[in-house]
């Protein structure tokens, strides 16, 4: 399959949405803490842009195959808190990265994942973080594959109201 990897431009803005929203549906599915409305996940997208403006770079990026956007991800250089060691506080954060779900499974997620470490790599980062929700299985085997490594955990109490 020939991927095209790039900056994602004024025309494509629609078709991120819609990778946004598939991969909120998904996740909607798994736990009910995700909304499934589309108006949310074209949100999501002005929620990426105002935090990459704060950051010291950042991008939206989409895989494209035979002219057609297939893939969505946000990236964005990021520092940790000063409790983390100063040598891994900077680092490159995969905000979003949602695969069409026609074409998952076929390796473009793994793709999209080796140039977040090119791009790493050129802003001279050494590490780079992923978030999930633990349901998610696929996503965990596929950053497992790739090799990220167990990092942290964050745990969610609900509160009766």
């Amino acid at each position: 399959m020939d991927l095209s990897i790039r900056e994602m431009r004024a025309g494509d803005r629609e078709a991120a949405i819609d990778l946004q929203w598939q991969l909120n549906r998904h996740e909607a599915a798994l736990t009910d803490t995700r909304s499934d409305l589309r108006e949310d996940a074209a949100a999501c997208l002005i929620w990426h842009d105002e935090r990459i403006r704060g950051e010291e770079w950042g991008a939206h990026l989409v895989g494209e195959v035979d002219g057609r956007v297939v893939a969505y991800m946000c990236v964005s250089v990021q520092m940790a808190p000063p409790y983390v060691k100063a040598g891994f506080r900077r680092h490159l954060w995969v905000a979003e990265l949602v695969v069409d779900q026609s074409l998952r499974g076929k390796g473009i997620g793994g793709r999209m994942l080796e140039e977040a470490e090119r791009l790493a790599r050129s802003k001279g980062v050494d590490s780079i973080l992923i978030g999930l929700i633990t349901e998610n299985v696929g996503a965990d085997q596929l950053y497992g594959r790739s090799g990220y490594e167990l990092y942290a955990i964050e745990r969610l109490k609900r509160l009766a109201r």
